[in-house]
């Protein structure tokens, strides 16, 4: 009795009309772009294009972002100068008695700053992650419209053919 078959398709098991399947999609693209009469809609492939464009500009930004807050996480830090403090302070913090920065242990700035590169980081995933959600309901919206379009033309050939073999018969 043979087995269930190969697991992984090889080169001679797949379809020989893929390629060719593929090139025809994309001439149809072509010819919708010059569809003087719109009976073909470009759309859907500018929402296939926009959202694959999202998604490399949203890694790229994500390893960027993250890079960039890890490098200023890692690099930031040090004693804060004393003119942050005391009383040539513009932006109306009360002053301090001294010229002298609070003392802060060695070990409470660099938690601060782990935390503080770790929040960034977070975040910039996190809004970038949001940011991919909000665009893909509002592709997904324009998406539909053009389905109900499809749909109700189909429902028209449909019922076009119905009453062309109603009145034939």
């Amino acid at each position: 009795m043979p087995g269930p078959g190969p697991l992984v398709r090889t080169q001679t098991a797949q379809d020989p009309f893929a390629r060719r399947r593929r090139r025809v999609a994309l001439v149809d693209v072509a010819a919708s772009v010059i569809d003087w009469r719109f009976q073909h809609y470009v759309t859907p492939w500018i929402i296939r294009a926009v959202w694959v464009a999202a998604l490399v500009v949203a890694c790229v930004y994500c390893l960027v972002a993250g890079g960039l807050a890890v490098y200023v996480g890692i690099t930031a830090g040090g004693e804060p100068e004393p003119s942050q403090f005391g009383r040539e302070n513009p932006f109306g913090i009360p002053e301090l008695e001294s010229d002298e920065p609070p003392a802060t242990s060695p070990l409470i700035r660099f938690a601060q700053r782990v935390f503080g590169t770790v929040f960034a980081f977070l975040l910039s995933v996190s809004m970038t992650f949001l940011g991919l959600v909000v665009l893909r309901v509002y592709l997904e919206i324009i998406a539909v419209l053009f389905n109900i379009a499809a749909t109700l033309a189909a429902m028209r050939s449909r019922l076009d053919q119905a009453d062309s073999q109603q009145r034939a018969g």
